[in-house]
C-alpha cells in the first residue's frame, strides 16, 4: 500500500535496477512497522522517497567546519528529518521533525558537541546548530540522525 510497488515485476525492477530506491523502501517499511511508527502513517512512499532525494541533492557534498564531508545518509536520518510530527509542531510523546534548512545550517556552521561509539563499535560525531543537532559517522561520512533543539520557555 501507500504508493509501494504493486506488482512483483515492479518490485523486482526496483530491487535489482534501483538499489537506492529499494534501500529507501526497506527503511520506509521499517519506520512504519515500529510501534509507535517513526514517521506519520499518512506519509506515503513517494513522499518518503522525495525527502531522500532532497537530502541527496541538498546535503550530500557539504562539509562541516572541521572539514568532514557528508557522503550519504542512512534511512534513520530520513525518519528523523520527517519526525513523528512535522517540524515546527508539537505533540505529546511524539518526536518533532527538523527542516532541511536547519540541518544544512547545522552541517555548515554547527559546533562540535561530542563523539560517541555505539554498541556495534560505530562512531558518530554530533554537531550543535542553532536549531538542531546532527550526527554524522566520521568513518563513512553518512548522516545518521537529527534532532531539534529544545527552546527554553521564557517566564
Amino acid at each position: 500500500g501507500k504508493k509501494m510497488p504493486v506488482t512483483l515485476d515492479e518490485f523486482r525492477k526496483m530491487k535489482y535496477n534501483d538499489s537506492n530506491k529499494f534501500y529507501r523502501l526497506t527503511g520506509y517499511k521499517k519506520a512504519l512497522g515500529k510501534e509507535p511508527p517513526d514517521i506519520p502513517d499518512d506519509i506515503n512512499f513517494d513522499e518518503y522517497e522525495k525527502v531522500g532525494m532532497r537530502i541527496e541533492k541538498e546535503l550530500v557534498g557539504l562539509k562541516t567546519k572541521d572539514d568532514l564531508e557528508v557522503k550519504g545518509f542512512v534511512n534513520h536520518f530520513i525518519d528523523r528529518l520527517i519526525g513523528q510530527t512535522p517540524a515546527g509542531t508539537s505533540e505529546k510523546d511524539k518526536r518533532t521533525g527538523v527542516t532541511l534548512d536547519n540541518v544544512k545550517e547545522c552541517i555548515l556552521n554547527g559546533e562540535f558537541k561530542k563523539e560517541e561509539i555505539n554498541h556495534k563499535g560505530e562512531k558518530s560525531i554530533m554537531y550543535k546548530g542553532t536549531k538542531c543537532f546532527v550526527s554524522i559517522n566520521p568513518d563513512t561520512g553518512y548522516l545518521i540522525q537529527t534532532n531539534p533543539r529544545k527552546t527554553k520557555k521564557r517566564e
